[in-house]
């Protein structure tokens, strides 16, 4: 009788672990708004491993004294509640500060907002690559997610200086190119050495230091496509009017 007793307690523990491990997992924001058969799958097997946590304890009190084993159990069940609680919090406040971050490159114009009302007239569109960034993180404003648009972003610069530099070279004099070559492989060197700054500054700050290095990257890289663009404005425009 002592023993399906025990086993009675012990049933209800384990079905209350896993009901406390799906509150965990839904504060801490580990669960999807929906909930398909694998996710469904994916979330009672982490669910059922947060009950383990729970139960391991008190189930080996559980052997000598079911009262004891429930007064401990509690106390776990509520230490590692509020636990999801302290993480889930911790992960909001790092989330605000990404949002933060990137709203300041939206300042710099480094993501142009596009529904912005108060937009001046004369200031010009804002750039494809700017465009795509802000969607792409409007869908996925998650680190992750973050990173990879801006990986992206980044590829998308890396083209477009390319053929800034292509397009300025073949508009130059070839005493000009050599300028422009040694120009441009000194501004390689240092961005290399900005990198490494980069690096160097941003290695202890969590993920919001992986997002702010990032930007800053992309941000080096943009400003040197448009210089470059400019120089060949200027280059189309003097030629232009020397024709006439």
């Amino acid at each position: 009788m002592k023993k399906t007793n025990k086993l009675t307690h012990f049933s209800i523990m384990l079905a209350l672990s896993v009901l406390l491990g799906f509150i965990g997992l839904a504060i801490r924001g580990h669960i999807p708004s929906h909930l398909g058969t694998a996710s469904l799958g994916t979330a009672f097997a982490s669910a059922l491993g947060m009950a383990v946590a729970y139960l391991i304890i008190p189930s080996l009190i559980l052997y000598f004294n079911e009262i004891i084993a429930w007064v401990v159990y509690v106390i776990l069940a509520v230490l590692i509640f509020i636990g999801s609680i302290i993480d889930a919090r911790r992960s909001e406040i790092e989330t605000n500060s990404q949002r933060l971050i990137i709203e300041e490159k939206i300042a710099r114009g480094l993501v142009p907002i596009t529904q912005q009302t108060t937009q001046p007239a004369t200031q010009p569109a804002p750039h494809p690559i700017d465009r795509y960034l802000e969607t792409c993180i409007e869908k996925d404003s998650t680190t992750a997610g973050i990173g990879n648009c801006v990986n992206k972003a980044y590829s998308m610069w890396d083209k477009e200086l390319n053929l800034a530099y292509a397009t300025l070279m073949s508009s130059l004099a070839p005493t000009e190119q050599q300028t422009l070559r040694n120009a441009q492989r000194k501004w390689i060197s240092y961005r290399d050495a900005e990198f490494k700054v980069m690096a160097a500054i941003y290695t202890n700050g969590g993920t919001v230091y992986i997002t702010m290095r990032q930007l800053d990257a992309l941000d080096l890289l943009k400003s040197r496509v448009l210089q470059l663009q400019g120089y060949l404005t200027l280059v189309q425009e003097s030629k232009g009017g020397g024709s006439h």
